[in-house]
């Protein structure tokens, strides 16, 4: 008996930029579904508090906080008023959220300013996850340019909204404004640091929650244990794999080398598994031909098996950027950028960031109080066979009227 495989959900996190393999609408049924959903923010208060109204800014305050935070931008329309349109009613709703009210007020005190746009991303599309169409691939990125330029998918014009207003801030609020904020003397390896990327992460995540947003499986699993939650990301990409939190600043040689044997170590299972993929696939279409279950029902389990491919890709990616880092640290140039990072570790600059690091948690535990992970997370996809089915299928082969599987 083989054991079931599950793809680790964090790995395929639609906020990681991973390509999708789930099921993806054609471009025709991208136009219907667009009419459908044709109003943005849709599903914006399903889940808000009950006291959302009296937290809200007056009509006023908000009107006025977004146009002063419009001032600091260049939104990029590409000649398409549509593009400008749909960006301003984002800025808009966004100051619903007391997080990122506070935050565009501190980028405007700051002086900070950024270019803004949409922009279609390779690789994405609009996947049907759980039962519910979202945005899936590469949601948006922050180029460190000056001043800074912001792409956000071009899908949130259409689709998942809330989820795009929630990136957005991720990125303006986060990131962009964290570069105009870090001393000088800090400017060639702040975002080195873990909380460059936990922060950023916290200030999207509370504008989601409090905008009343669901909160997602990635929010759960950071809340339950941010620590191991941030250091799981970074075999994601190359770039992630080389961030520290402050304690890691002072040993990097030796966090990059356990994470050189870890990367090492998943590679070897995810190849190993190569074999057993095989195997559910000829079995999954043992079931369809022989037991005439639907082709389509299997797609979720299709797309974690299919996804291993992308996850070893990636991981090999990982696995080099360490190895060169490695390499480097141990040259003359990489010994002075050792005692850099350990200079930065003690600055005040950082101490600063981590305690904001555990207010934004505090702020955001307290939002999910009295919510549960299973009535927080979608129900599955309608005619999906789950894993669970999968394994009591296997199981049961024995007594298959056609033979059974060979």
């Amino acid at each position: 008996m083989f054991t079931m495989k599950r793809t680790p959900a964090l790995l395929l996190s639609a906020a990681m930029a991973f390509n999708c393999t789930a099921s993806l609408l054609k471009a025709e049924e991208l136009d219907a579904e667009a009419q459908k959903n044709a109003v943005l923010f849709d599903h914006a208060t399903q889940y808000a508090p009950k006291n959302a109204a009296a937290a809200a800014p007056a009509i006023e305050d908000k009107t006025q906080l977004a146009a002063k935070f419009k001032k600091r931008l260049k939104i990029d329309d590409h000649g398409n008023p549509a593009e400008k349109a749909a960006l301003e009613a984002m800025i808009l709703r966004m100051m619903d959220s007391p997080t990122a009210r506070e935050k565009a007020a501190q980028f405007i005190k700051a002086g900070a300013t950024a270019k803004v746009a949409f922009e279609e991303m390779p690789g994405s599309a609009i996947a049907t996850v759980a039962g519910k169409k979202t945005v899936w691939g590469a949601l948006g990125y922050t180029r460190t340019t000056d001043p800074p330029n912001v792409k956000l998918n071009k899908l949130f014009m259409k689709y998942a909204s809330d989820k795009g207003i929630s990136v957005l801030t991720h990125e303006m609020l986060g990131h962009v404004l964290e570069r105009k904020k870090v001393p000088n003397t800090l400017t060639d390896l702040y975002d080195m640091n873990m909380d460059e990327e936990e922060n950023a992460n916290l200030i999207g995540w509370l504008t989601a929650a409090e905008l009343g947003s669901r909160p997602t499986e990635e929010i759960w699993n950071y809340v339950q244990n941010p620590s191991e939650h941030m250091e799981a990301s970074t075999d994601l990409t190359g770039s992630y794999a080389l961030i520290l939190n402050s304690d890691d600043m002072y040993i990097p040689e030796l966090v990059y080398a356990q994470r050189l044997s870890a990367v090492e170590a998943k590679l070897d299972r995810y190849r190993n598994e190569s074999h057993t993929n095989s195997y559910y696939l000829r079995f999954i279409d043992h079931l369809a031909t022989a037991h005439k279950l639907n082709p389509a029902s299997f797609r979720d389990i299709k797309d974690d098996i299919n996804g291993d491919a992308i996850i070893i890709k990636k991981l090999e990616e990982v696995k080099k950027v360490l190895q060169d880092s490695l390499a480097f640290l141990k040259s003359d140039k990489g010994k002075v950028w050792i005692d850099k990072l350990a200079q930065a570790a003690g600055s005040d600059y950082f101490k600063q960031k981590d305690q904001a690091i555990k207010n934004y948690r505090d702020r955001l535990e307290t939002l999910l109080r009295g919510k549960t992970q299973s009535s927080s997370t979608p129900p599955p996809d309608p005619g999906q066979i789950t894993w669970e089915l999968f394994e009591r299928l296997m199981k049961s082969e024995d007594n298959c009227p056609y033979g059974g599987f060979k």
